[in-house]
């Protein structure tokens, strides 16, 4: 199967950069440019509708660098609304790491530094075979530039698939 058949069939999938790589593998293909390949993060009419249908619970749609593409009205009433954010600033990670005057209002993570710290490792699981790209590269420097921290824990190099699931905020009902 050729390259541009894979690739035709990857975009109608919708697949990740990781699942791409993967239906390349299974194919005995090279693994093509993926940041060239990969489209664009736009938000799906049916995630809209997932968020919405979660109204009563806080919800936010990221890309894979953390970039906040979509939100309901529970995430903007207990947050702020992420559309009056410049793009630069509408990162989970940003909203975390740096201090912003929303990520001043972030105060309802009980342990706010513990969950940044998984947040990152979760993004260093996710970018890890892409961090020469310039989307990936751009926003890591970013974010070693503005906070001592973030610096800090990503020479840690540690990783983690996923986020626990806990339970990170000081609101019963808003249990993750």
């Amino acid at each position: 199967m050729s390259s541009s058949i894979l690739s035709s069939l990857a975009n109608v999938l919708q697949l990740t950069e990781d699942e791409r790589a993967h239906l390349f593998t299974l194919a005995h293909q090279p693994a093509p440019d993926l940041q060239s390949m990969r489209p664009e993060e736009p938000v799906q009419h049916i995630s809209h509708h997932i968020l919405d249908e979660l109204n009563a619970v806080p919800a936010l749609l990221t890309g894979r660098t953390y970039d906040i593409l979509g939100w309901n009205n529970a995430a903007r009433m207990v947050f702020e609304d992420f559309g009056k954010l410049p793009k630069s600033e509408r990162n989970l990670l940003w909203l975390l790491f740096t201090k912003t005057p929303l990520s001043e209002q972030i105060t309802l993570f009980v342990e706010r530094e513990h969950y940044a710290q998984e947040i990152l490792e979760v993004f260093r699981g996710r970018v890890n075979r892409s961090l020469d790209t310039p989307e990936i590269s751009t926003c890591i420097k970013r974010l070693q530039h503005a906070s001592p921290v973030f610096r800090k824990l990503w020479a840690q190099h540690n990783v983690h698939a996923a986020c626990t699931g806990k339970n990170i905020s000081g609101i019963p009902y808003l249990a993750t």
